[in-house]
């Protein structure tokens, strides 16, 4: 995802991190060191300026004895400010793919501001590199 704009995603996921890690009473430097990432990493992913891979997220959910649906806490709410709302995510879901990739064409088509293209753009890979920790959480 962009750093600009497009990170509140990681931001949010971030925020959460920072947060279960003070209410546990550990440095940024122990958490880094459990997961297996350097502290300048792990500082980044606090401040959701570094994308946090599927793999990484699920030592840190276990590290910090967290579910993964609680680090995604606030990225559905995201979503809807942008104009996703659950019913649309619904409507995808019951159609097949081929369908679903002429729907998502056409909608994308639609949006005329740039920035909002590259939302899009960010959302969508964001949610697919973390659909499979989604599942295992």
């Amino acid at each position: 995802m962009r750093q600009d704009g497009g990170a509140f995603f990681y931001r949010i996921i971030g925020e959460h991190l920072r947060r279960r890690r003070i209410e546990l009473g550990l440095s940024q430097g122990e958490v880094a060191e459990a997961v297996g990432i350097s502290r300048q990493l792990y500082a980044r992913y606090e401040r959701g300026l570094s994308r946090i891979s599927a793999e990484v997220l699920k030592k840190l959910s276990e590290f910090l004895n967290v579910t993964l649906q609680s680090l995604y806490a606030g990225v559905a709410s995201a979503l809807a400010a942008l104009g996703f709302a659950d019913g649309e995510q619904a409507r995808y879901a019951s159609k097949p793919l081929a369908a679903q990739s002429k729907e998502l064409d056409q909608a994308f088509r639609r949006i005329k501001t740039p920035r909002i293209r590259e939302c899009a753009i960010d959302m969508v890979g964001w949610l697919a590199d973390h659909d499979e920790a989604r599942r295992d959480g």
